[in-house]
């Protein structure tokens, strides 16, 4: 396959349309961000991730702290969304 092709796939699949992002909202109101990504922070695989240290989880912990109110502006200006990370 075409690298072109294969960057449209993952981005139409990191693509959020308003469902998707009324899930998002309610899920990250009934669990709590921080707890799941400390929790699973030490489990990506080392191969993949480089920043795998106590400096790298405390960036990620930063960074997510506006990932509620990013998702709930979304809701409710009524738009899709296309997130991605890249360490």
């Amino acid at each position: 396959m075409k690298s072109y092709y294969k960057k449209t796939l993952v981005l139409n699949s990191l693509k959020k349309n308003h469902q998707d992002v009324r899930d998002i909202v309610e899920y990250l109101h009934q669990n709590k961000l921080q707890e799941i990504i400390q929790k699973n922070f030490w489990n990506i695989d080392d191969e993949n991730f480089m920043y795998k240290n106590d400096d790298g989880l405390e960036h990620t912990l930063g960074w997510s702290e506006e990932i509620l109110a990013f998702y709930e502006n979304a809701l409710k200006e009524n738009c899709q969304v296309i997130f991605t990370v890249d360490f």
